[in-house]
């Protein structure tokens, strides 16, 4: 009786634990899915934004190109 009465909480709390991990693996992948998204869209809208010469466009491409290399690193170190 007594290991269930201390066995019971501690299964529940690591349970707990675990679920909060999983939520929180699983906010991390929506939060880059939409930061990809977000890049692509900006990157699309790019010729748009910086008309020119394509010297410029290739300048902006590889601005976003480190900025998305920035954001997946962020991403991966939380």
């Amino acid at each position: 009786m007594t290991a269930a009465a201390f066995g019971v909480p501690l299964a529940l709390v690591v349970l707990n634990r675990v679920a909060m991990v999983q939520a929180e693996v699983v906010e991390v992948r929506a939060g880059l899915r939409l930061a990809m998204r977000v890049v692509g869209d900006f990157a699309a809208s790019v010729p748009r934004l910086v008309p020119g010469p394509a010297a410029r466009l290739d300048d902006a491409a590889a601005g976003l190109l480190a900025l998305e290399r920035v954001a997946q690193a962020a991403l991966k170190d939380s």
